[in-house]
């Protein structure tokens, strides 16, 4: 019913509020709104978008892969 519907929809705001925040104090170079707007839609990031936006410090090189297997 609709207020359920209202219930969910306050409660998926909550959320994203606090994904919002948590990408923001981790170091996401963008802004809460623009965040946001990335969150409601499919978003792929390469390797060096994710470094850019701010989500990766690195990427998963082929030498640091073959060290992982080798241990």
């Amino acid at each position: 019913d609709s207020i359920e519907l209202a219930i969910q929809k306050e409660e998926m705001d909550k959320t994203q509020q606090s994904l919002v925040n948590a990408l923001i104090e981790c170091g996401v170079k963008k802004t809460a709104a623009q965040i946001l707007k990335d969150i409601n839609r499919e978003k792929w990031f390469n390797p060096q978008e994710a470094i850019e936006y701010g989500l990766a410090d690195s990427g998963v090189t082929a030498e640091l892969l073959k060290g992982w297997l080798t241990k």
